[in-house]
């Protein structure tokens, strides 16, 4: 079984990995964030499974979190999508903030938060390739993943 280290070190270079091939396009200004909190939560993706069903449960710990059923859900949603829009949504706050006229109080506020919703697509994209890490490395282990669970 793949140490709690490997999982950790697998699910940031997953999360980090896919926000760098996501982020090819984006300024380094959206692409930090973005990759800051992929890193993030590659690290607490690729540790969920073994903190939801910790291995101190017995040596059949891997149930519904270990499971081809949570992989399956994974695959299941548009995760790419949900980037998309908020990235669309960073740059409607980007442009609001270049806007003729706008204060700078203001246009401090609209980065800020374009800067954090960037941090949030980020975090999306690190917490589902940090946990598909967790699922890769136990399903190339002898027990394998179960199908539904115990």
């Amino acid at each position: 079984m793949p140490r709690r280290s490997v999982h950790l070190a697998a699910g940031v270079l997953c999360g980090a990995g896919l926000a760098l091939l996501t982020t090819g396009g984006l300024p380094d200004r959206d692409r930090v964030p973005e990759l800051l909190g992929a890193g993030l939560a590659g690290a607490l993706g690729g540790l969920l499974p073994d903190i939801l069903e910790p291995a101190s449960a017995g040596p059949h710990h891997r149930a519904l979190a270990h499971s081809l059923v949570a992989a399956f859900g994974l695959s299941r949603v548009d995760w790419l999508g949900q980037v998309r829009a908020l990235r669309a949504q960073a740059d409607q706050l980007h442009a609001a903030a270049a806007a003729d006229g706008c204060p700078v109080a203001e246009r401090d506020r609209l980065i800020g938060r374009a800067w954090c919703t960037h941090l949030a697509a980020g975090l999306l994209l690190g917490a589902v390739a940090g946990y598909g890490s967790h699922l890769a490395l136990d399903a190339g282990t002898p027990k394998g993943l179960p199908m539904l669970g115990r």
